[in-house]
């Protein structure tokens, strides 16, 4: 009977320890922080080297937000592990163009069952939808999308005037 209590409790500490090692190599983990007039992506955990999608599309390390809101990073490490989705609110960026975009535009509803529209005064040259992973889905110039899984979107809208990000939930 000892043989075999302890080889049972040599297992247990053998699968402990391998599972230990494992959790620690493989969890990316981000955040973001502000660098003067940039944000940058800061990774621990994984394998480097990383890769980045932010909400802007831009694939750096480091990007000069050019409008105030909220963005959001994924890294990727070298084995396609993939971090949790990481936030910052800019709030830094002067009051202007942006604040016009933001009020000339509308989407609605929002949240939605799956039929969005969008409505602007300002003519629309393109529009992008991201899932919130940060892949780019459709492009299109319709503004009315209908969007059939439950989920967080992002919508950039490109005028003439400038582009806006927006935030679409779909129930």
């Amino acid at each position: 009977m000892k043989k075999i209590f302890f080889l049972t409790l040599f297992s247990i500490l053998t699968i402990s320890v391998f599972s230990q090692k494992v959790s620690k190599q493989l969890i990316a983990e981000s955040q973001i922080t502000q660098n003067g007039v940039n944000i940058e992506a800061n990774v621990s955990g994984g394998t480097n080297p990383y890769s980045y999608i932010w909400s802007s599309g831009q694939t750096s390390q480091s990007i000069m937000p050019l409008v105030n809101g909220s963005f959001w990073v994924i890294a990727t490490d070298t084995n396609g592990c993939i971090s949790d989705t990481a936030f910052y609110m800019v709030t830094f960026i002067p009051s202007g163009v942006d604040d016009i975009l933001n009020s000339d535009i509308n989407i609605y509803p929002n949240p939605t069952d799956g039929l969005i529209h969008i409505n602007s005064d300002l003519k629309i040259e393109k529009i992008e939808l991201f899932s919130v992973e940060g892949k780019l889905l459709k492009t299109t110039t319709e503004v009315s999308i209908l969007l059939d899984v439950q989920g967080i979107y992002f919508i950039k809208i490109i005028t003439e005037q400038g582009n806006i990000m927006k935030r679409v939930v779909v129930n």
